[in-house]
């Protein structure tokens, strides 16, 4: 199992080396590249995919969608952003002779700009428009940014992708990173693969992208991802051959429900044929990424154990208004120490969050370093809930079976 390809199968879509970003700022270009004005759109920004690429230190502009220090050249380095932007306008519009590249280009050779408000800040993304229209989503403008990041992250050579078995340009570094506020641990934009690995396991650009595209748009469904406080990593997941939700299982065990679970336990869920769970656990470390676990199984076989997993944990109500079933949250809420009032997060383990989930996809016993630990929290703070004995049946039950020797291993 290839996480890379897995990944680079669920990227969103369209040209390489975009990403959906959003814009606060508009400047607005006539078709001879003069300016008309600059548009503040704070209460309504402007979002759409856009040319994207990862900068560390280096200069790489970005065509006609960069920040205001590459627009207008403020900030720091200001000038040499602002060099960078016009000579690769330049290129573009000589190389294409697109309407709306030799605008930008003209306006970069101008020196105008608009007065700048003081609101505007350097880093803030600011995006071009010629007559109304994005010039970076120009005809020619996605065949021109691809040949760039070729230049800028590729090695220059043509080789054998692992992720694709294909041959394409292979890549020097990854071409963009995701957001450090989708990897818990993370204190700035990571990559999945740093630069000694490409040496060992060459990818192409095209799939570096995908799959980087690929992990950022499952971590960012907040739906279909969990990351409770505390924990140590992220956990998405998406299905293949199937849509909707009613054929996804894990929406029943983040938030349960008499109908859902119903249909669970009594099987009336139907499944497509070829149908795939998959899931992916990721965690932050400064600015790379790890991958913890990655999943990827017949749907059927997800819902047969989600099914079970709600059998093993019911257990009479300990108030007749309780839910039977405990949210996902909710398990691990009750790990923490019970204050009185509410229970305490900061004593729930960094990694119960990977241990639960694992034993609900896996159909495994729940971790007995998780109910050694719960056991510990109930005497020393005296409180039993109707999620702690759940969570507790939830484990004894599947034990007592895992110790059956006709019990089917999987």
């Amino acid at each position: 199992m290839n996480p890379l390809a897995l990944l680079a199968e669920h990227a969103p879509g369209g040209p390489p080396f975009h990403r959906r970003r959003v814009f606060r700022w508009e400047l607005r270009l006539d078709r001879d590249g003069r300016v008309v004005d600059l548009a503040d759109h704070l209460e309504n920004p402007l979002t759409l995919f856009a040319p994207s690429v990862k900068r560390t230190v280096g200069i790489i502009a970005q065509p006609a969608c960069d920040t205001a220090g590459y627009t207008f050249g403020t900030g720091a380095r200001g000038e040499k952003c602002k060099a960078a932007a016009a000579a690769q306008a330049i290129a573009w519009a000589d190389s294409t002779g697109d309407p709306a590249a030799v605008a930008v280009a003209r306006f970069h050779a101008s020196g105008a700009r608009p007065p700048l408000p003081e609101t505007l800040q350097r880093d803030q993304n600011v995006l071009i428009t010629v007559d109304g229209t994005p010039a970076c989503l120009s005809p020619s403008a996605a065949g021109f940014w691809s040949a760039v990041v070729e230049r800028q992250k590729g090695v220059g050579t043509w080789g054998l992708c692992i992720v694709c078995a294909g041959s394409g340009p292979l890549t020097r570094t990854m071409p963009d990173s995701v957001p450090a506020s989708l990897l818990p641990g993370a204190t700035a934009p990571a990559v999945l693969c740093l630069a000694e690995d490409l040496a060992q396991a060459p990818i192409c650009l095209p799939c570096a992208d995908a799959a980087t595209s690929g992990l950022s748009r499952a971590l960012a469904d907040e739906r279909r991802s969990v990351c409770c406080p505390g924990s140590r990593s992220r956990t998405a997941w998406w299905i293949t051959g199937a849509a909707g939700d009613t054929v996804d299982p894990m929406q029943a065990v983040m938030y349960p429900d008499r109908d859902r679970v119903g249909m669970l336990m009594d099987g009336e869920v139907d499944v497509p044929d070829g149908a795939r769970f998959r899931a992916i656990t990721v965690s932050g470390n400064v600015s790379r990424i790890s991958i913890r676990e990655v999943v990827d199984m017949p749907l059927s076989l997800l819902v047969d154990r989600v099914a079970q997993w709600f059998a093993d944990m019911s257990t009479d109500t300990v108030f007749p208004d309780d839910h039977p079933w405990p949210q996902f949250a909710g398990m691990l809420a009750v790990l923490g120490r019970w204050d009185g009032r509410r229970y305490q997060n900061p004593r729930v383990p960094a990694d119960a969050q990977e241990l639960l989930l694992r034993s609900i996809i896996h159909g495994d016993p729940v971790a007995p370093r998780l109910t050694t630990h719960l056991l510990r929290q109930m005497r020393a703070d005296g409180r039993v809930s109707h999620a702690r004995v759940a969570v507790l049946q939830a484990h004894d039950r599947r034990a007592a079976s895992s110790r059956q020797p006709e019990q089917a291993v999987h």
